[in-house]
């Protein structure tokens, strides 16, 4: 494939994640942006995989914006930052979620985030082998560190990553 058209992609998915987290005016439109984003992200993999790709009985251009649902829907905690910022839960008690996620692991940011990509990514199991989810997990949480060193302070690090 093209290196350009992977370019496009990769920049398109990006923007359109932050936009599902509210990003770029989403926060203006009715409802939660992730229905908004869902079905431009099965449109994406269609036009990458055209309509059934190499999915079998799971088409790529219907179970992938499935699983980015399901993947987007779980809360984030407040484990975004790493353990750069002090806890304040906005006013709000945990939820049931994230008061298990930080038990497991033991109040660690790293950890947390981590756990909670694992159980995000879980339905990829039915795409690909089941080590890939693990190791989706490491490089979500590697690529916060690395946002969160490159751009501490100008409120860009989640984009960065």
């Amino acid at each position: 494939m093209n290196e350009a058209l992977v370019f496009l992609l990769v920049m398109s998915a990006g923007f359109l994640n932050r936009f599902r987290g509210g990003g770029y005016g989403a926060h203006l439109l009715p409802g939660h942006p992730r229905f908004y984003v869902v079905p431009l992200v099965g449109l994406m993999v269609y036009a990458f995989y055209g309509h059934d790709g190499e999915g079998g009985l799971f088409p790529y251009w219907l179970t992938l914006p499935l699983i980015y649902l399901w993947w987007s829907w779980w809360p984030w905690g407040e484990w975004f930052d790493l353990g750069r910022m002090p806890r304040r839960w906005q006013g709000r008690k945990e939820t049931w979620f994230e008061w298990a996620i930080d038990r497991i692991s033991f109040g660690w940011d790293h950890a947390a985030l981590y756990h909670r990509h694992v159980w995000g990514l879980l339905p990829l199991v039915l795409l690909v082998p089941p080590p890939v989810v693990p190791l989706l997990a490491v490089l979500v949480v590697a690529s916060y560190e690395i946002g969160w060193r490159l751009a501490p302070r100008e409120n860009r690090p989640i984009v960065i990553g």
